[in-house]
């Protein structure tokens, strides 16, 4: 991710699913309960799992957490889906590390 372009990208992410929320969409299985926008976009599901995507503060690149309290199947289905959703701006590249 560039890193003049990185915060302007995590405004747009941010707006995308705090709008997904609002319409009460899901991300991958799970209910959105809340969208946190401090920093980014921490995206909190049903259940206890949560997403988060946030600009770094030092390099330039997004940082992408996912947690799950269910199983690894759930994981990667909320990382698939959060992933679909970040895959809507063209300036995102490869990820350096992924699950």
């Amino acid at each position: 991710m560039p890193d003049e372009e990185k915060y302007a990208v995590v405004e747009r992410l941010t707006a995308r699913l705090a709008a997904m929320a609002a319409a009460g969409e899901r991300l991958g299985p799970l209910a959105i309960a809340d969208v946190v926008t401090v920093n980014g976009a921490r995206v909190m599901l049903e259940g206890g799992a949560w997403a988060l995507v946030r600009a770094s503060s030092n390099t330039p690149n997004l940082v992408v957490v996912c947690e799950s309290m269910t199983s690894a199947a759930e994981l990667r289905a909320i990382f698939a889906a959060l992933d679909t959703v970040i895959r809507t701006e063209p300036a995102v590249g490869d990820y350096d590390q992924t699950l």
